[in-house]
């Protein structure tokens, strides 16, 4: 069958992905990069811009990887420490 959709986002090398209905949308994990971003649900195509992301040194990010969602709260894994990591609140861009 073909998909419904396809997303490629060749800047990072994606590591974990997670749908949140609740917020209707898709978080991809970067290996690469060591972040999380987000899309809409529904985004396809090739390197759309991502809405908001989570990065930076005071996330602890390595490897993210398993991701569980809430309305406010993010919880993943980091890959490398094997360390649950979790965020409170609307992350913005």
């Amino acid at each position: 069958a073909t998909p419904l959709r396809v997303l490629t986002v060749s800047r990072t090398n994606t590591t974990g992905v997670a749908v949140s209905q609740l917020r209707d949308e898709l978080l991809l994990g970067s290996q690469s990069s060591g972040l999380v971003e987000a899309y809409p649900r529904t985004t396809s195509g090739v390197d759309p811009a991502p809405t908001r992301s989570i990065q930076g040194a005071s996330t602890g990010f390595g490897i993210p990887t398993l991701f569980a969602l809430t309305e406010r709260v993010v919880f993943a894994d980091d890959f490398e420490s094997g360390d649950p990591l979790a965020w409170d609140g609307l992350v913005s861009p």
